[in-house]
């Protein structure tokens, strides 16, 4: 049996710092599909929207499990996030871990005196099982805040969490003589957080999006997220979202029960993917154009993201 022993704060807060700033360090590849998913853009994101300490990111160059083992003497297996704070967390999925070249610099013995093939990979643990507990005074939000700002030398805004729209004080949005409730948003809103973090790092990005708010909710809503924060209007501008945007046959994103009482409740529930490539249809990250050569050799020429907005 490993020796338990209790993660206080301060600790925990050093170690979620020193990995933050070596993600930082890790240059940000340009990526052909969506420009905002980045190493460091994805996993900033997951911290912002998962709001606790354990979490597992996919991502190809480090692993958090490393840092955290720190905390366990070196000796722990792949720990994982504790119970999701709000329900619609706890259908984010990561998928399965990559092997991480750990870094020389800033690293205790125990875990510079192992390799990665070494270190456990395979099953994803709770805390408890790995020798760890979670000091009960721990101030979640209060580590976060110092977190996200910690390597920001002008304190980088902090990106809240959107509201399932279970929550009791989101059941009637009112819209068009209807009122609405939402169920199972969190496809939407883990989107939507990740344009966040772009628009919070990147000021060409920003700039692109500032010039889309006063004609494009979604840009509107995104860029009042990270400026105000978040308020009744922004889950109003969810919902106009939600119920406005048509497929590329131009039916409705989900379908729109008869109310009950007046009120519609909507199922949201869906792939990223899907929402992607509809919210998000008019405002391609590549484009082809095809020219034609002779009569049947056509050559198509990819313009990327960069390219295609000047960013």
């Amino acid at each position: 049996m490993p020796r338990k022993r209790t993660i206080n704060s301060a600790e925990l807060i050093s170690v979620l710092k020193q990995f933050t700033e070596q993600i930082r360090e890790t240059p940000i590849p340009s990526d052909p599909i969506w420009p905002v998913i980045s190493n460091e853009l994805l996993l900033r994101g997951v911290i912002i929207s998962a709001r606790h300490c354990y979490t597992i990111v996919k991502q190809n160059r480090y692993n958090i499990r490393h840092h955290l083992a720190l905390l366990a003497d070196g000796s722990s297996d792949t720990v994982t996030a504790l119970p999701q704070e709000e329900d619609h967390q706890k259908n984010l999925q990561y998928g399965e871990l990559e092997p991480s070249h750990i870094p020389t610099a800033n690293v205790g013995e125990a875990i510079l005196k192992k390799s990665d093939a070494e270190l456990p990979n395979t099953e994803i643990r709770g805390p408890e099982e790995c020798g760890c507990e979670i000091d009960a005074n721990f101030d979640i939000d209060g580590a976060f805040n110092s977190l996200l700002n910690i390597a920001s030398k002008s304190l980088s805004p902090v990106i809240r969490n959107l509201k399932n729209g279970l929550n009791r004080c989101l059941e009637r949005i009112p819209f068009q003589g209807l009122c609405y409730r939402f169920t199972n948003t969190c496809a939407f809103d883990s989107l939507i957080q990740c344009f966040c973090v772009a628009y919070a790092d990147s000021l060409a990005y920003k700039a692109y999006v500032d010039s889309l708010v006063e004609s494009h909710t979604i840009f509107n809503m995104i860029s009042s997220m990270v400026s105000h924060g978040i308020n009744d209007q922004t889950y109003y501008k969810r919902a106009m979202i939600l119920l406005q945007t048509r497929t590329h046959d131009d039916k409705p994103l989900f379908e729109i029960p008869a109310p009950k009482a007046l009120v519609c409740t909507v199922n949201s529930s869906t792939l990223v993917y899907y929402l992607a490539a509809n919210v998000f249809r008019p405002f391609p990250s590549m484009s082809d154009e095809k020219l034609a050569i002779f009569a049947r050799n056509i050559q198509i020429v990819t313009k990327l993201f960069s390219q295609l907005y000047s960013i």
